[in-house]
């Protein structure tokens, strides 16, 4: 965990013998994670701020300006257009010397993946980043505001009344997330992606949040390939890519099966001759993998097997393996999250850790479409809905449904998308909204949650000339044109991904049936037996983990709203012997955790 938390509020709570306690009670769970943290008071507030436990923590720095003014930065940007990436503790310099009149204007102007608040004299300015990457939970209550990045910091400090949010439930349940900023708790919120929050602390408490940025593709979308559309898109992505990557001498380049990982590659192989490959051994990863490092010419290629993971070598191994500072380029690629938390809990020492250009989802548009409509909605992120309907004796058909049609109707009221003709604009928003910023919730044995432990590299330049692609060459067709022109030699090296596979063996053929099949059953059962990948399943608890769950599981509902003790016995049971329900079960058990934990 990192990022930013504090509390500000009139009367009492403006006395540091009362804030003070208050913040002690929210540190008391970062303090179980051997977490280091570090708090400043003003007149009306206090403010700190999670560390990390390893590394040097250049993204996240708190200063005390004056006695006036508090500022707080947590992660990197540029200050203007072909700007650096810059450090926490710079972007502080440059606002610490800004007046309040140009406060505003100039957190508007920052590019990249941050969240800032400005304590100046008896007002707050807090701001995320376009996509609200870094993750920031807030709560106002009778003129007191609370924040931190984890709900559970929230819910210790016992000053906001517990509430569960049933409507975000049942929507996390049909989903996997939440659509909008709900959490389980209906007094604390997601801080908004894109975001401005202003706040004066005088007698008035007036509270005024802005949107400064929406994603609004121009009316003259590109849908024509042609060389100078190749070229645009070649130079935005290496100058997005290589920008996100310090000039250091060695890089771990992680490198998977597909075509999103091997672009960082190719592109970092134009300007580092020291990198070294690190591939997942998981089916024919290792085999595509290594012909890519052989054609960049990588130094070494590292393998890391289920075994070694699983078993306790696996420390010796990365020391064994890894014993030079790297830079990262880590593309989002979850199942490498493992191998990074534990490599960063031994506290080897590294200079960065970046996460992705999210080329996946600018140029393979998974969620992106013509028509958006409810029932297209719905299809895509309530497939949850019958498994909800047939485990809950609690819940009527009415309560199940019309949670989607509400998260629905909010949305589209919230964003004011009055012409619901513009699908591409609303499942945009939607996606933005809801799937992209899915890790909201924690799951039973940890938060697997890319904002505290990578550092997402949402490059503005090559999100806006993704905006501008029309829907016919947005899904692969430009990307794969761009190979073919640039990079021909490792184009011809097999790829497998979103975008399609390439010289298919006869195994592959046999497994494309069977997926073709998963997802007909999807269809034809309304969502019942989703679809998943195969890298998703492979993370889904195995049957024989499952009886380890089962006390803490079906003992007692904390959910009783939902689910009768009953009810969670015999999706326990049924969970044993339907591989197709591991999924819902995952959320249940989430839900069940989180409300036990904080006795709800």
């Amino acid at each position: 965990m990192i990022g930013l938390f504090g509390v500000s509020g009139p009367g009492c709570l403006s006395s540091e013998n009362v804030r003070i306690p208050i913040l002690s009670r929210m540190t008391t769970r970062v303090d179980k994670r051997d977490y280091s943290f570090r708090i400043e008071h003003m007149p009306h507030a206090s403010i700190g701020i999670v560390y990390r436990n390893h590394g040097e923590n250049k993204d996240i720095t708190l200063r005390k300006v004056t006695d006036q003014r508090l500022i707080a930065f947590n992660g990197y940007a540029r200050l203007h257009k072909n700007g650096d990436y810059l450090w926490s503790s710079t972007i502080i310099d440059f606002l610490s010397e800004l007046n309040e009149r140009d406060i505003k204007k100039n957190l508007f102007a920052l590019a990249g993946s941050f969240e800032c608040i400005i304590y100046d004299r008896d007002k707050i300015f807090l701001i995320s980043d376009r996509f609200g990457s870094k993750k920031l939970f807030y709560a106002l209550h009778n003129g007191t505001f609370i924040f931190a990045p984890d709900i559970g910091i929230i819910v210790d400090a016992a000053i906001i009344p517990k509430e569960k949010d049933l409507s975000a439930t049942i929507q996390f349940l049909t989903s996997g997330f939440f659509i909008g900023d709900a959490t389980l708790d209906k007094n604390i919120k997601r801080f908004p992606f894109g975001t401005l929050f202003e706040r004066s602390l005088s007698p008035s408490l007036e509270d005024n949040f802005t949107r400064y940025w929406l994603p609004d593709p121009p009316i003259d979308k590109l849908n024509t390939i042609d060389e100078d559309l190749i070229r645009n898109f070649t130079t935005t992505a290496e100058r997005s890519i290589t920008s996100l990557v310090p000039l250091s001498d060695a890089i771990l380049m992680p490198l998977s099966a597909g075509l999103d990982s091997r672009a960082i590659a190719c592109f970092l192989s134009s300007n580092h001759k020291d990198l070294t490959g690190l591939t997942y051994n998981l089916h024919d990863e290792v085999k595509i993998a290594k012909a890519v490092g052989n054609q960049l010419q990588f130094k070494k290629h590292i393998l890391i097997s289920k075994t070694q993971i699983a078993k306790s070598e696996f420390r010796e191994f990365l020391y064994d393996n890894i014993q030079e500072n790297y830079s990262h380029s880590v593309l989002n690629q979850y199942f490498y999250t493992y191998f990074f938390k534990k490599l960063l809990r031994d506290q080897i020492d590294y200079e960065c850790i970046y996460d992705g250009i999210y080329l996946g989802l600018l140029f393979s548009a998974p969620y992106t479409y013509e028509d958006f409509s409810f029932d297209r909605f719905q299809n895509i992120y309530c497939r949850g809905v019958n498994a909800l309907s047939l485990f809950s004796s609690c819940l009527d058909a009415k309560q199940i449904s019309e949670s989607p049609r509400n998260a629905y109707e909010n949305l589209i009221s919230e964003f004011g998308l009055s012409d619901q003709r513009d699908g591409i604009k609303i499942s945009t928003l939607f996606y933005l909204a809801g799937r992209l910023r899915r890790y909201v919730a924690e799951s039973y044995h940890s938060r697997e949650d890319y904002g505290y432990v990578f550092k997402p590299g949402f490059d503005y330049d090559l999100v806006d000339f993704g905006y501008r692609l029309g829907l016919p060459i947005r899904k692969g067709k430009l990307y794969r044109e761009m190979y073919k022109k640039v990079f021909p030699d490792t184009y011809q090296i097999t790829y497998k991904d979103s975008y399609g596979n390439r010289g298919k063996t006869l195994g592959e053929i046999i497994k494309s049936k069977y997926v073709s099949s998963r997802k007909k059953l999807n269809t034809a059962t309304k969502g019942m037996i989703p679809y998943y990948s195969s890298q998703t399943e492979y993370f889904f608890y195995h049957r024989k983990e499952l009886e380890k769950l089962e006390a803490y599981f079906s003992n007692k509902s904390y959910i009783p709203e939902i689910f009768s003790e009953n009810d969670l016995r015999r999706l326990f049971e049924l969970t044993k012997e339907k591989t197709y329900l591991l999924n819902f079960f995952q959320r249940v058990l989430m839900l069940q955790s989180f409300f036990k934990r904080f006795n709800y």
